[in-house]
């Protein structure tokens, strides 16, 4: 039988001699790497798009006879973070809470089993300067209740549906004589929900937002109470930090 010579050459040459000594002991061929399993668990964010449209409307403010309303349909892109932690539990997620605009706030929502609830709240207050003595303070509290009606997780997949209930308080006052001060507050009802699924190391998001509404204002010693709707879709791909 001829002899097959094969060239290994420098830092390839301890490898070949390996490999050489592997097949003249009759041994079967080396075992492969192991192929790692795609796993949801870790940071995830990116960039998500899409289309959001809303619709708001208010009665009429005398003296104008006409309704008050307000409509878009509108591309939108957001940039988004999702958490699992090692038990393939959302840590955090981006949620759109609100009937009366189409913005994602990523909230601590951990809920993910069927029939759990969670009530998460946020607020804040700002302070702005008027003139040279005075001052307008904005405050807003956001209080929102989620119940899990879907989910399903697997290693490299997700699927939580969430009924949510939100509400919000504006006031707005301020210390300069016969300030007009204003305060609104705003129901919103809703279905969210999301999937994600693991491919060749990235996440393949889609979100879908259903919500509506109800706002009354008090402005100037006037009440009015509108309606509005929210609902949109987006999807991304984010990567794994």
């Amino acid at each position: 039988m001829k002899n097959r010579m094969y060239g290994c050459l420098g830092k390839w040459s301890g490898l070949c001699a390996a490999l050489a000594l592997w097949a003249a002991s009759g041994q079967a061929c080396p075992p492969e790497m192991p192929v790692p399993v795609p796993s949801l668990t870790g940071v995830w964010t990116g960039p998500v798009s899409g289309e959001a449209t809303g619709n708001t409307r208010f009665p009429p403010l005398p003296p104008n006879p006409n309704d008050q309303t307000s409509e878009s349909t509108a591309q939108t892109v957001e940039s988004v973070q999702i958490v699992f932690d090692d038990s393939l539990r959302l840590v955090k997620v981006p949620l759109v809470v609100s009937a009366f605009g189409g913005s994602f706030s990523e909230q601590s929502v951990t809920v993910f089993n069927v029939g759990e609830v969670q009530t998460v709240s946020n607020s804040s207050s700002d302070t702005i300067p008027s003139g040279t003595a005075d001052t307008n303070t904005l405050e807003f509290t956001f209080t929102t209740t989620f119940t899990v009606v879907e989910s399903t997780a697997t290693m490299d997949h997700f699927h939580v549906v969430y009924e949510m209930a939100n509400v919000g308080i504006f006031n707005q006052t301020g210390t300069a004589p016969n300030f007009p001060s204003s305060s609104s507050t705003t129901s919103s009802i809703g279905t969210l929900a999301f999937d994600g699924t693991v491919v060749d190391g990235q996440l393949m998001f889609s979100a879908d937002f259903n919500i509506n509404g109800t706002s009354t204002n008090v402005s100037n010693m006037s009440i009015r109470t509108g309606n509005g709707f929210v609902v949109g879709s987006v999807v991304g791909t984010l990567e794994a930090n």
